[in-house]
């Protein structure tokens, strides 16, 4: 059983796929006219929202919450 691979590495490799299926639809539906840059900016802001209101329910310091807001503001910079 040495090929399956441990909870955090499967985490993050599925975090990995999920991240790049989102990169490349919104590229896709960049190219073909079906969003505008304001769109994907609105997008991220949605995504940045939606992270706040998680973590405001949420006791004590995170700093995964920490981690992927910066993560969406470099995006909105």
């Amino acid at each position: 059983m040495d090929d399956i691979p441990e909870l955090p590495e499967a985490t993050a490799a599925s975090d990995l796929v999920n991240s790049a299926v989102m990169a490349s639809l919104v590229r896709m539906l960049l190219a073909k006219g079906l969003l505008s840059g304001e769109d994907v900016r609105e997008m991220y802001e949605g995504a940045l929202h939606l992270i706040e209101e998680q973590q405001a329910g949420i006791e004590g310091d995170n700093p995964i919450f920490d981690m992927a807001r910066d993560l969406l503001e470099r995006h909105l910079r």
